[in-house]
């Protein structure tokens, strides 16, 4: 009833901006089917980037103002006009007054709520002049429950979300690429190591097999490699000639060969180191 005398009083009444918070998703985008389900009213700005500002707040005087009630008399909101239009207005009021539960529109009327939940000490300690000064000047207090306006901020909407959705999608699928060309390429470095281990391995093999190949030549014409070390190395007779193999070789004086030490009878002496007389000449002279 107070509040309906500060409505006919012609008292300025405080209207929020009328903004409209949305939901901004990569991956789904907001269409006529979903909108209602991700869109909400706010008062006071939050976010610019997630909102669209239909209207800026305001101060409006009212030339009418009804209290409307239920069937049992309980207040449901307050009907002012001004210039021809209505606005529905709520009241939460503190719980020392009366348990009032949450605020909904009246009918498909634009409606505020003034939360005068806090605000018991002062309308009990107060004078009508002091309560409409709080009404006039505590602007934190109004909150747009409903305003069927909303609906013009949603072409906006769908086209923020259709162009975040879409720059989103075209974000992760080029990182999906991204991913998949790193992995492709992690995949053909392993099979450029592997096929580089392969082939070490390979090599390592030939080698150890040509090494077992030279070491089984060597050991089967190690007589041959030897002799061929020393074949001209007979110039001398002074110094022991061996070969490769540490094995010692004589020249036999008889016929001329060369062979190794255990081959001969008899061999070395001064000026004569590597002279001798191998043992098939021994056996002829018998």
């Amino acid at each position: 009833m107070l509040l309906n005398e500060y409505l006919t009083s012609g008292q300025p009444l405080y209207l929020p901006p009328v903004i409209v918070g949305f939901d901004l998703s990569a991956h789904y985008y907001l269409s006529q089917s979903n909108i209602h389900d991700h869109v909400r009213l706010l008062s006071t700005s939050i976010n610019c980037d997630y909102e669209v500002r239909l209207f800026d707040k305001t101060v409006v005087c009212f030339e009418s103002a009804e209290i409307i009630t239920s069937s049992n008399g309980r207040p449901k909101a307050i009907i002012a006009t001004s210039h021809g239009k209505l606005l529905a207005i709520t009241v939460t009021p503190p719980d020392t007054v009366c348990k009032y539960g949450e605020v909904s529109r009246y009918q498909s009327y634009p409606t505020v709520e003034i939360d005068l939940y806090d605000a018991a000490d002062m309308l009990q300690s107060s004078q009508k002049d002091a309560v409409f000064k709080y009404l006039m000047t505590k602007r934190s207090i109004y909150r747009w429950v409903y305003n069927p306006r909303i609906r013009e901020a949603y072409p906006q909407i769908m086209k923020r979300s259709k162009s975040y959705y879409d720059a989103a999608q075209a974000k992760m699928r080029k990182e999906a690429e991204e991913r998949k060309a790193q992995a492709e390429e992690f995949r053909r470095e392993q099979e450029r190591l592997q096929k580089e281990r392969e082939e070490q391995q390979k090599r390592a093999a030939e080698l150890k097999r040509k090494a077992e190949e030279n070491r089984r030549y060597i050991k089967e014409h190690e007589y041959e490699i030897g002799l061929s070390d020393v074949a001209s190395k007979f110039t001398q007779q002074t110094q022991i000639i061996r070969d490769r193999f540490r094995n010692r070789w004589v020249k036999c004086e008889k016929c001329g060969a060369i062979k190794q030490d255990v081959e001969f009878v008899s061999y070395g002496g001064i000026n004569h180191v590597n002279l001798g007389l191998c043992k098939e000449c021994s056996r002829k002279m018998q």
